[in-house]
């Protein structure tokens, strides 16, 4: 065994222009009577409070709470974090204590409440929810970093206070509703939308905006009007955008990371700081690289175009099939969920027993041909399925079903985990981190489209038909995919890619 000498390593220490002092306590007495003029003695001021580890959180919000107790006001703290801590008041009181932010401490009561209530609607039609105990109260104070988000890029905006009043007060429902029309409209367009209508229809006084140098310190500390909110925001963010670090190298071949979690940042790792995503590249890069995102080197191989095409089949085919089988048992024949997950387990099984002998066996020996044999061997397992199914009609059961699901599975698993290996065969070093990621991608992709594509074509089927055509049907066509794909393998390297 070749042992390969370890690479000359060097210490490096990135500096950062030091930022000036923020008097905390001193800030909030100049800035925050603009706030405090605006309530009556006696009002209860939900102050919203959210689950990230920001800098000296619990001296802010220790500090906004003694202001408004001194103007009269009868403050309490909202967790203001979505759905974090489980989407249950016990977990988001756990959060809130991780950061000093305790009924004891701050000597106010937290009511850490998950009911939300529909306020509004945007433009687009999405419904806008907000915190009940925050909007029963006479007023609502924000507190929260802006900073750029981990989930999409804008040169306005990003986490900051527009975000806690419409993800972070919406609680559980409100940060789902949010979550599933972003996919739709855009992140930026759903945020400031629903902002409109939570200034518009909660009281809500203003806000204490945070933004963070470098060092992980308060740079800034900003109290915020509603009426002013959106500019001041832009404003802040735009500081902010500024004080983030970044890694100074484009391209890194090994990160290793000492510390992530959401306390730190959405995703684990904040990618603005570290400039690529979870698959180990993202578009910030080519704001920062000479050297494109995507290697366009990849494209001029045979090999990995076709392997994608194949790893789209693949995929598209299998869990395509997947969801028609199990409808098939459900709607067909009306098993139970736990019948039908149960009938599955020949598929388990034979997958299983293919991943391991792909791995210790078969690869080593037939090459690509492990995945002609098991391309083959699942085609064979489906066409047997649909014989099965035509033979037997309502008298199928679990035993019946058994011989061909352990074809399939088996075959499947042959598949499954070497594939990616030929298709990257011919890559270089410096192709295979772009490359995996853009398989990962297609996999998923491939995946939505097959249930989406083979589930249209069950119910089309069984709405002219019988629920047993219909599931042949989808057997047949997740046959002829992965013969297709037999048919392109030939078309892959000999060998897997070596490590």
């Amino acid at each position: 065994m070749t042992t390969l000498p370890f690479p000359r390593m060097l210490g490096l220490r990135q500096k950062f222009p030091v930022s000036t002092p923020v008097d905390l306590r001193a800030t909030l007495q100049k800035e925050f009577p603009a706030i405090t003029k605006r309530i009556k003695p006696g009002a209860r001021i939900a102050v919203g409070v959210g689950s990230r580890g920001i800098a000296n959180l619990q001296a802010i919000v220790a500090g906004v709470l003694d202001l408004l107790k001194a103007a009269g006001a009868q403050p309490f703290v909202v967790p203001a974090m979505g759905s974090h801590g489980g989407a249950t008041p016990e977990g988001q009181r756990e959060l809130l204590a991780e950061y000093g932010v305790t009924e004891k401490q701050l000597q106010v009561p937290i009511d850490a409440s998950m009911e939300a209530e529909r306020i509004g609607l945007t433009p687009d039609g999405v419904e806008v929810f907000f915190s009940t105990p925050a909007l029963r109260a006479d007023g609502v104070v924000v507190v929260n970093r802006v900073k750029p988000h981990t989930d999409f890029h804008s040169d306005t905006l990003g986490s900051g206070l527009q975000k806690m009043l419409v993800i972070g007060l919406g609680k559980r429902v409100g940060a789902a509703n949010f979550h599933r029309s972003a996919s739709r409209f855009g992140y930026e367009q759903v945020i400031r939308t629903s902002a409109r209508v939570a200034l518009q229809a909660a009281p809500v006084l203003g806000g204490v905006a945070i933004v963070e140098n470098q060092l992980h310190d308060t740079a800034r500390l900003a109290v915020v009007l509603p009426e002013d909110l959106e500019r001041r925001e832009t404003e802040l963010y735009g500081e902010a955008k500024r004080l983030m670090p970044q890694l100074p190298f484009a391209d890194i071949d090994l990160l290793i990371v000492d510390r992530i979690g959401k306390n730190i940042s959405g995703s684990g790792m904040d990618p603005n700081v570290i400039g690529r995503s979870l698959h180990g590249y993202s578009a910030l890069l080519s704001d920062r690289s000479t050297h494109p995102v995507i290697a366009p080197s990849l494209f001029r191989k045979r090999s990995f175009v076709v392997g994608l095409i194949i790893v789209a089949g693949f995929f598209a085919a299998q869990n395509g099939f997947l969801l028609a089988f199990n409808l098939l048992l459900q709607l067909g024949l009306h098993w139970s969920p736990l019948d039908s997950g149960l009938a599955l387990i020949p598929w388990a099984l034979g997958s299983a027993v293919g991943v391991g002998l792909a791995g210790a066996v078969l690869v080593a020996k037939l090459g690509r041909a492990t995945l002609q044999l098991g391309l083959g061997c699942a085609a064979a397992g489906l066409i047997a399925l649909c014989w099965t199914i035509v033979s037997w009609h309502d008298d199928l059961t679990a035993m019946t079903l058994t011989p061909a699901l352990l074809a399939i599975g088996f075959g499947t698993g042959l598949v499954g985990v070497p594939i990616f290996e030929y298709v990257l065969g011919d890559s270089t070093t410096a192709e295979v981190g772009t490359g995996s990621g853009m398989l990962n991608a297609v996999q998923q992709f491939a995946s939505a489209i097959g249930f989406a594509a083979l589930g249209t074509v069950f119910f089309a089927k069984a709405n002219h038909g019988t629920y047993d055509e219909a599931g042949v049907l989808v057997s047949a066509l997740a046959a002829a995919l992965f013969l297709i794909t037999l048919l392109l393998v030939g078309l892959l390297p000999k060998q897997p890619r070596s490590n």
